[in-house]
């Protein structure tokens, strides 16, 4: 870690080896996540460090690979106060080096061929796994919070070899787990669950149970993904965003928000308002979001002659403004049911027409807080939109429902409850 904790004494080391812990003073929890990219569990982990009580708990967090998405959480994060270490491997000077001699550019060549092959996908992980654990040792957390897969692996078994009191972990939706090439990750869980104290998922326990062998008292459901207090419709006449996109005679306005891979379900959304152009021809399909997939959409929206009808904003931080602004609100996952970015529609009270994955995960209702249709059929998702385009009050009700269900149930207070005591019951 560079540097230590502000509230920390001087480093000591415990018998056997062991970082000794804080006996007084803020708790420290260090955070384990993939990257720091516009993703949910990066939002997660900003949204824990923000609304926690700060008089008693000190923060850091460690990612382990450069996220390709312009827009990174580090600089959100550091401004809450939390220490934050990049642990992954520095070695991007070797793929920009560029020798003058032709004959050194052919030596290179031959050796960086092999390197970015073979040595590399498996020397990346010792040294994440190395530099991690020097980075617990360095910070000496009483809790260690892991997120999402490779976090998971890397943060267990570096948390316990560093002698961290207690490890828990935030598990995403196991829907996609059960694909075919996430086949490891139910046995990585069984063989790892062992070294973690408490398990947090907005899934069926009984899903975890028995893909993971998860014994239930270690399992806490938690329910929470609108921070309310930040729901600040803007009215349109004085929304920015309407005339830096020229939307003032613009409708429907549809939004997506989302990172950009294929399971997302962007492309399918493109199509879908090519087919609603012809009863709608001022649409506008918005994609918020960024990710390893935007310019394979971008691409489909210039070969669909669609440059006018779907914009493609990035990563927005002004989410008020786009949801404040939208007329209906696509969920175009084609594996995942609900996800935060579905949940903060519902506060705003847009009507949604999502894909049904029959996932564990899912909380709208078909017919009651959602239209539903089946996974990656863009002309159900616009004959559906249609119905709610022609029906107001049967929109109006869906989007109604949705907002009461999302305060009644899915307020983020209630999670950082359970997190926050969780924390609580690491060692001083």
């Amino acid at each position: 870690m560079n540097g230590t904790s502000p509230t920390s004494p001087a480093a000591a080391t415990a018998a056997g080896g062991r970082p000794a812990l804080e006996t007084h003073g803020p708790r420290r929890v260090l955070h384990v996540l993939d990257g720091l990219g516009g993703g949910g569990s990066e939002e997660w982990v900003r949204d824990i460090v923000a609304l926690v009580p700060q008089e008693e708990f000190t923060f850091a967090v460690c990612y382990l690979y450069p996220s390709p998405e312009r827009f990174q959480y580090t600089t959100d994060l550091r401004s809450l106060g939390a220490l934050v270490t990049y642990v992954g491997p520095d070695d991007q000077w070797f793929a920009e080096l560029w020798p003058s001699s032709v004959l050194m550019r052919f030596a290179l060549r031959a050796v960086r061929s092999p390197y970015y092959r073979w040595i590399r996908p498996w020397s990346k992980h010792v040294v994440i796994f190395l530099r991690l654990w020097r980075a617990i040792r360095r910070f000496r957390p009483a809790v260690v919070h892991c997120h999402v897969f490779q976090a998971f692996v890397h943060g267990v078994l570096a948390a316990r070899l560093a002698g961290v009191p207690v490890v828990v972990y935030t598990v995403p939706a196991l829907r996609t787990q059960l694909e075919e090439r996430y086949r490891w990750v139910f046995p990585a869980y069984r063989l790892l669950g062992r070294f973690v104290d408490r398990f947090f998922t907005a899934i069926s326990v009984q899903e975890l149970q028995r893909g993971a062998q998860i014994p239930a008292d270690r399992i806490t459901l938690f329910r929470g993904a609108v921070d309310f207090r930040r729901i600040r419709p803007t009215p349109r006449d004085r929304n920015p965003v309407v005339r830096e996109f020229g939307l003032e005679g613009a409708w429907p306005i549809v939004l997506l928000t989302g990172r950009f891979n294929a399971d997302k379900g962007q492309a399918v959304a493109v199509r879908a308002v090519q087919m609603l152009q012809s009863d709608f021809p001022r649409v506008r399909l918005i994609l918020l979001g960024e990710g390893e997939d935007w310019r394979a959409v971008r691409d489909l929206v210039t070969r669909q002659a669609l440059d006018g009808a779907v914009l493609l904003p990035g990563f927005r931080t002004d989410l008020e403004c786009f949801y404040g602004l939208a007329d209906i609100y696509w969920r175009t996952s084609l594996v995942e049911g609900m996800n935060r970015a579905c949940f903060l529609a519902m506060a705003y009270a847009l009507p949604i027409v999502g894909f049904d994955t029959r996932a564990a995960t899912e909380v709208l209702t078909e017919g009651e807080t959602a239209l539903l249709v089946p996974p990656g059929d863009a002309a159900a998702l616009a004959a559906a939109s249609r119905r709610l385009l022609r029906a107001p009050d049967l929109a109006r009700t869906l989007g109604g429902a949705a907002a009461e269900l999302c305060r009644r149930d899915w307020d983020i207070a209630q999670a950082i409850r359970l997190f926050a005591e969780a924390y609580r019951g690491g060692e001083r």
